[in-house]
């Protein structure tokens, strides 16, 4: 089949690319240049989604398209709305007139995400079917690119298609950007630090590793079900069974990593601290049934084993000079 992956530089692309294997040909539209490794079956557009030669040039000739490319983090995007609005928003209006103006493109697939959910109160477990109450700029902007998926999904147009979101739960893992939580905590305890925790730690969350979310993406694409047909719009929670809390999650990572477990508590409004207190979620717990029901979701690797192999992949970069 031919893919087309957009941002597929990233933590989520890089993952899915991997999954993908070489059954595929592959078309990468992102703005970081091509890695040297680059397969034979893989092109390398190096654009933005904004730019619409490229994005015909990318679309032309694909099967399917994962739509992965965005602007990242609650904080960043908190300080810059008008470019969430443009890249995430704006991004996903172009991404889905490419691909209903392509007559092979048959499926869209989108990584949205659990921001979506806002905060759930203790117990709450969040199913797809609820409404959204996002708290965050970057929540919002996954919002409206679900919504417009389901427009296009509903419009006559656009009817060809079938469209997939993927609401993604604290996705970690090897090669995750430092400022993320699972590799900052790593980070600072292969360094004989205490990790920096904000507020009082008991924030709950489902890690859910990257190798098992490409997986389930990919399941979604090859699929044959019903609910893949032209003009479906479905949504999959793709989270882990694991919930813990992020002072539980500090205290795994220096053990795992053989330190005393250890940590430093943070208020939320000093400036080195990612969220502010005004955006940060207490407790974000999720059911997969959908997923496991539809896509054969398993989460297969237990959280000791994913920081493990996150601690591994820093270490190795580390040694060879690579960044971490």
């Amino acid at each position: 089949m031919k893919i087309l992956i957009t941002g597929g530089a990233g933590f989520v692309g890089q993952a899915l690319r991997r999954a993908l294997g070489n059954e595929h040909t592959l078309t990468i539209l992102d703005t970081a240049p091509a890695p040297a490794d680059l397969g034979p079956s893989t092109r390398w557009i190096e654009a933005s989604i904004l730019d619409e030669a490229a994005l015909r040039e990318a679309f032309a000739g694909q099967q399917a398209v994962f739509h992965l490319a965005a602007a990242l983090g609650v904080r960043a995007c908190q300080e810059r709305e008008d470019i969430v609005e443009q890249v995430n928003v704006g991004g996903m209006e172009a991404v889905i007139a490419a691909a209903i103006a392509t007559p092979s493109v048959e499926h869209l697939l989108f990584t949205s995400s659990s921001e979506i959910y806002g905060d759930g109160e203790p117990g709450r477990i969040f199913r797809e079917q609820d409404e959204p109450a996002p708290r965050s700029a970057y929540g919002r902007s996954k919002v409206a690119g679900e919504k417009l998926m389901a427009a296009a999904a509903a419009s006559p147009e656009g009817a060809r298609l079938s469209y997939t979101a993927f609401r993604l739960f604290n996705a970690y893992g090897p090669g995750q950007r430092a400022d993320f939580v699972v590799p900052a905590f790593c980070r600072a305890a292969l360094q004989g630090e205490a990790p920096v925790v904000h507020g009082d730690g008991l924030q709950t969350r489902t890690f859910t590793f990257i190798e098992d979310i490409a997986a389930a993406m990919v399941a979604a694409l090859e699929r044959r079900a019903p609910a893949r047909a032209a003009g479906s719009f479905e949504v999959f929670n793709l989270v882990s069974e694991e919930t813990l809390t992020i002072a539980s999650l500090a205290q795994l990572v220096c053990l795992s990593a053989g330190e005393q477990p250890q940590v430093i508590h943070r208020d939320h409004e000093d400036p080195s601290v990612g969220r502010s207190k005004r955006f940060e979620v207490s407790r974000r717990v999720a059911d997969n049934g959908k997923a496991r029901e539809a896509l054969g979701f398993r989460p297969a690797t237990p959280l000791s084993e994913g920081v493990r192999r996150t601690l591994d992949d820093i270490r190795t970069r580390a040694a060879s000079g690579a960044r971490a």
